[in-house]
C-alpha cells in the first residue's frame, strides 16, 4: 500500500521534521490548541516505537501548553459607609466701646443691655452668650470687649459603591484588594465632598446672620455709651438736660 503524503502547515511541519525525516507518516495539519496527536492517520503496519516515542512526547508538549492558559473570573467589590459629620465656621471681632468709665463698670452697663435682646450672664460674670434657634450662638467677653460668633451643623450622610470586573483568577487575591482599596478611597472623596457643601453652607449662613446681629449689638453698645455719658455727667455735676437726635448724637447739659 503506498504511503500517503499529506501538506502540512509550518508549524507542525516545523515540530516533527527533525525526528521523522521527510516521511511524515500520514500526518495530517495539526492545531497546537486541539493536541498534535488528535489527527494522527498511520498507515495499516503502524509506526515503529521511535516513531511512537517522538508522538508521545510531542502530546506531552501540547498538554503543557494547556496547562498554561490562564482563566478569567468575575471580582465583585461592595463597601459602604454610614457617618455622622459636624462642621462649624465663626468669627471674633472686636465691639466698639468707649471707655467712658473704668472697665468694671463698663461691662456692668453692657451687659445690663445685653440681658434685654436675650444675653445670659456666666456664673463668674466674665460673659454673656446667647444661642439663637438656628444654633447661632454669639458669645461676648465683658472684660475684653469681644464678641464672638459661631454657627454648626451636623448631618448624617451614607454612601455606598459596587465595582464588578473581570480579572485572571491567578491574580483575583491582588486584584480584589486593590479594587477595594480604590473604592475605599471613592467613598472618603465622596463624603470629603458633602463635609465641604456643608461648611459652604454654614459659612453663607453666617454671614447672612452677622447682618441682624450686628444691628443688635451696635443698638446695645449705643444705650450702653448713653447711660455711662450720662453717669459721668452726674459726677461732674447736676444734669439739668438730656437731648439725642435722630443721627444718634447725644447732648448733655450740666450745671457745675
Amino acid at each position: 500500500m503506498p504511503i500517503e503524503r499529506v501538506r502540512e502547515p509550518p508549524l507542525a511541519s516545523a515540530a516533527l521534521s527533525p525526528i521523522l525525516g521527510r516521511s511524515h507518516w500520514g500526518l495530517a495539519p495539526l492545531s497546537p490548541l486541539s493536541g498534535l496527536l488528535s489527527e494522527f492517520r498511520p498507515p495499516e503496519t503502524g509506526p515503529g516505537p521511535f516513531f511512537r516515542g517522538a508522538l508521545q512526547v510531542l502530546g506531552i508538549a501540547g498538554a503543557s501548553y494547556h496547562e498554561s492558559v490562564s482563566r478569567a473570573i468575575q471580582v465583585r467589590v461592595s463597601e459602604s459607609v454610614v457617618r455622622t459629620i459636624h462642621v462649624e465656621d465663626g468669627v471674633q471681632a472686636q465691639l466698639e466701646l468707649l471707655p467712658v468709665l473704668a472697665p468694671d463698670r463698663m461691662a456692668e452697663l453692657l451687659v445690663a443691655e445685653l440681658e434685654k435682646i436675650g444675653f445670659i450672664r456666666s456664673g463668674d460674670g466674665a460673659t454673656a452668650t446667647r444661642t439663637d434657634l438656628d444654633g447661632l450662638e454669639v458669645t461676648i467677653d465683658l472684660r475684653a470687649a469681644t464678641v464672638t460668633v459661631k454657627l454648626g451643623a451636623g448631618s448624617e450622610v451614607e454612601e455606598s459603591i459596587e465595582i464588578t470586573t473581570r480579572v485572571a483568577e491567578e491574580t483575583a487575591a491582588i486584584a480584589e484588594a486593590r479594587i477595594r482599596a480604590g473604592a475605599v478611597g471613592e467613598l472618603e472623596d465622596r463624603i470629603a465632598q458633602k463635609t465641604e457643601q456643608l461648611r459652604q453652607g454654614v459659612t453663607k449662613k453666617l454671614e447672612k446672620k452677622l447682618g441682624d446681629l450686628r444691628s443688635e449689638l451696635d443698638g446695645a453698645i449705643g444705650k450702653t455709651t448713653v447711660a455711662a455719658l450720662t453717669e459721668r455727667a452726674a459726677q461732674l455735676g447736676t444734669i439739668e438736660d438730656v437731648h439725642s437726635d435722630e443721627a444718634g448724637n447725644l447732648t448733655i447739659k450740666v450745671k457745675l
